[in-house]
């Protein structure tokens, strides 16, 4: 079984840590094997997306560069089975809205957060992500059952869905594989 993944995303690396310190402990014995990783800008999060699959988003809204709500926004475009949430000290009412209907964001969470709060947040996006995947899976399989998608195919959204972008071949004129620096 693959682990489920985590990805934390803060530009103030002491909400970063003490986010990741509070989450790696409550999964430390957690059998599905969750592992909690950490962005510390939104362009670090944005990379990270796009190699890795993630069962749950936590992002800050205020950062530099980009908003927390255009990250779960396009991490709701990439990965539309990760669950998402989003984490503020401040957000004004027009900010909120937006996370609601653009990113679909699962909770909101206001720092200073509690322990408690924080973990019944991440536990239920795990749920919801683990019924959002078995829900794809049954559709999947009901498509290839009625014919209307080949085995083959399954399989390729299936890996797509542990992997982003494993399937995404780029071939040359000469039908080379174009290998990505």
């Amino acid at each position: 079984m693959d682990p489920l993944r985590l990805l934390l995303v803060d530009d103030e690396p002491h909400i970063l840590s003490a986010l990741a310190r509070q989450l790696r402990y409550h999964f430390r014995n957690d059998p599905r094997g969750i592992v909690v990783e950490t962005a510390n800008s939104p362009a670090a999060a944005l990379t990270m997306m796009e190699e890795r699959a993630y069962a749950v988003v936590v992002s800050d809204y205020r950062m530099p560069e980009i908003t927390g709500v255009e990250v779960l926004s396009r991490m709701r475009t990439a990965q539309p089975h990760c669950t998402r949430i989003m984490l503020s000290g401040q957000v004004d009412q027009e900010g909120l809205t937006r996370a609601i209907n653009a990113a679909h964001v699962h909770r909101f969470l206001a720092k200073p957060w509690t322990e408690s709060a924080l973990m019944e947040a991440v536990d239920e996006a795990l749920e919801q992500h683990r019924v959002a995947c078995q829900d794809q899976e049954l559709l999947e399989a009901a498509k290839v059952e009625a014919g209307h998608m080949s085995p083959q195919e399954a399989e390729r959204l299936r890996l797509e869905r542990l992997e982003p972008g494993l399937t995404q071949v780029e071939f040359d004129s000469d039908g080379a594989y174009v290998l990505k620096a």
